[in-house]
């Protein structure tokens, strides 16, 4: 991966790197690609069935477990920027 990528990620992970943390990063995101990239290019010898797990509901009722507001104080303030009750976040996503 190139520096730029990395770098890049971190901000999104809101992680601050140093240099030496950005070159670790670089050698050992390019490993696990490299291993990612093994992996996809391995066949598997015989024909495999597909086979249906049983089906069953795994949905639970929708049911509110704490009380209105009772984690808002503490998220709003582990953000660094808030408007009034709600958290101001980059925009990460575009309509191109």
């Amino acid at each position: 991966m190139k520096r730029e990528e990395i770098e890049h990620l971190a901000e999104l992970s809101r992680i601050k790197l140093d240099e030496k943390e950005i070159q670790v990063f670089s050698e050992e995101i390019a490993a696990i690609l490299e291993y990612v990239g093994v992996i996809k290019d391995l066949t598997v010898k015989g024909q495999m069935e597909p086979t249906l797990t049983p089906r069953f509901n795994v949905f639970r009722p929708d049911v509110v477990t704490n009380d209105p507001d009772h984690y808002s104080a503490d998220l709003l303030e582990a953000m660094p920027n808030k408007k009034g009750r709600h958290m101001v976040v980059k925009k990460i996503l575009s309509h191109d």
